[in-house]
């Protein structure tokens, strides 16, 4: 059952799901799944909702993962003043 998830881990997702006769959608990154539940991770409130994987009827991918060269490993130093002066001249 994972496999096919594992294609999907850290992109951007939308999830329609159904539990107690109540349609829910929910948008997140997916950040973790078993064979039970997937670990859905909001990217303003830094929450993250678990989903059980039977309730699912649809996900949409809305962005790929991102990439490795694209994420920032350490802190930017803000160019000093001397640095800006000079690049002017």
């Amino acid at each position: 059952m994972s496999d096919w998830l594992e294609r999907f881990r850290h992109c951007e997702v939308e999830i329609l799901y159904l539990t107690d006769n109540s349609t829910f959608k929910d948008r997140g990154k997916l950040r973790d799944f078993d064979s039970q539940w997937i670990e859905l991770e909001t990217s303003g409130r830094r929450e993250s909702f678990l989903i059980p994987i039977s309730s699912i009827r649809l996900m949409k991918v809305l962005s790929p993962p991102d990439k490795v060269e694209s994420l920032l490993l350490r802190p930017v130093d803000a160019p000093t003043p001397q640095e800006i002066e000079s690049e002017e001249i």
